[in-house]
């Protein structure tokens, strides 16, 4: 009986440490076009002692496209881009790596200039929407470093969050 009542006693002990934090994630895409997409992942430690904090962890992985020859933001981006603010204002330690850059059409002279002005226009367009430039870095890489298509896909901003 009483190595038994151990044994209950024990298991009892166990779970009650195994549930005290349980971590889980969740990963959310919001389509955007081929192989592209916002990813928001949360991980969050759900306690039963409220001693334990909880806190979500929110990344941000996004691409703005543009049309040809253009660092003129699009109907999509700019929604895109309505949806990078909120959460930048909803959660003020989040910090942008924003990186332009253009297709191999052209002169790589030309493509660093305007992988410039496309990363320019989305910094620009997220200050208007309320997020403090010093919370985004900027860099233009011209035509390297593809994504897919080098005619096509190559033609973005990537909008990520940072530590």
């Amino acid at each position: 009986m009483k190595k038994k009542l151990f044994t209950i006693v024990i298991s009892v002990v166990c779970l009650m440490f195994l549930s005290a934090c349980f971590i889980s994630t969740d990963t959310i895409k919001y389509w955007n076009g081929p192989d592209m997409g916002e990813t928001i992942q949360t991980a969050v430690c759900i306690s039963i002692d409220d001693s334990v904090p909880t806190v979500p962890v929110i990344k941000i992985k996004e691409v703005v496209m543009f049309d040809w020859d253009s660092n003129d933001i699009t109907p999509e981006g700019d929604v895109l881009l309505n949806k990078v603010a909120k959460i930048m204002k909803d959660n003020p330690e989040i910090n942008l790596a924003l990186t332009g850059y253009a297709s191999v059409e052209g002169s790589t002279v030309y493509n660093q200039g305007l992988s410039q002005r496309r990363v320019d226009a989305v910094y620009v367009t997220l200050m208007q929407k309320g997020i403090k430039g010093n919370r985004m870095t900027t860099v233009a890489k011209g035509e390297t470093d593809f994504f897919g298509d080098p005619l096509n896909a190559n033609r973005r901003v990537m909008v990520l969050s940072v530590d």
